[in-house]
């Protein structure tokens, strides 16, 4: 896992200082996991240290705890948890957030920064429910290869903010 701290602006909202991981661009994600789902969790009392990068579309306001640091979540906030490092939540009230678990080669090749936290990005909402979708009705090799380039065009959205 590749992060660095940097202070940019980003297109989806307010200026943010977050830790940034790096997007391989010549390799594609392959997805484990997409779709939109339930959280309930309360008082950070669940740790999520996957093995696979998290990307996240909260539709709910929420306090996280992502790379040892508290930041406040808004619906619409995007935020990525790369695999290993620790993330926790404490919800109000329960909600629903788009995810896509994936993985990728980091090895070599150029590399771009994508912010752990973006926030007012709830336009990307149709991104999500389209890999969603692909994926979950992908039935053959030409099916998941759109649902992967549709992850990384998702992906590229958040580097260019």
């Amino acid at each position: 896992m590749r992060c660095e701290q940097l202070d940019r602006a980003d297109l989806c909202g307010k200026k943010q200082h977050m830790p940034e991981w790096k997007l391989p661009l010549e390799h594609l994600v392959t997805i484990k996991v997409a779709g939109q789902f339930a959280l309930s969790d309360r008082d950070f009392s669940t740790v999520y240290q996957g093995r696979t990068h998290a990307l996240h579309l909260h539709g709910y306001a929420a306090e996280m705890i992502l790379n040892g640091e508290r930041i406040a979540i808004a619906p619409g906030d995007l935020t990525l948890s790369p695999a290993g490092l620790p993330s926790m939540y404490h919800l109000p009230k329960p909600g629903r957030h788009w995810c896509i678990h994936f993985d990728i080669d980091q090895d070599d090749g150029p590399l771009v920064p994508v912010s752990l936290h973006l926030t007012g990005c709830g336009h990307l909402r149709e991104k999500f429910a389209h890999v969603s979708w692909q994926f979950a009705t992908a039935s053959d090799d030409i099916g998941f290869q759109a649902a992967r380039i549709a992850v990384q065009d998702l992906l590229l959205s958040a580097a260019r903010q």
